[in-house]
């Protein structure tokens, strides 16, 4: 999917999760990973990451940063304003 800079964008990814518990062995062989929901402003992507912004700067285009391995990308979605 082409994406142009600054496109509002949903990014669907699975997150690591973990769990301290002594777990039996059927519930710890079918745990989960987490399913998370980003919305941002798509900043760019290389091969291995995705970078969006939920915040822009008018004045001089400063930006913060969300960094999403594309391994952990399920869906990305366009999104209108």
């Amino acid at each position: 999917m082409k994406l142009k800079k600054n496109q509002l964008v949903e990014i669907r990814w699975s997150d690591i999760t973990s769990d301290a518990a002594w777990l039996k062995p059927q519930i710890s062989e079918k745990y989960p990973a987490v399913d998370c929901l980003s919305v941002g402003y798509f900043l760019n992507q290389d091969k291995k990451l995705i970078r969006i912004s939920s915040m822009i700067n008018n004045n001089d285009g400063e930006r913060d940063v969300t960094v999403i391995p594309l391994g952990c990308v399920t869906k990305i979605i366009k999104l209108k304003r």
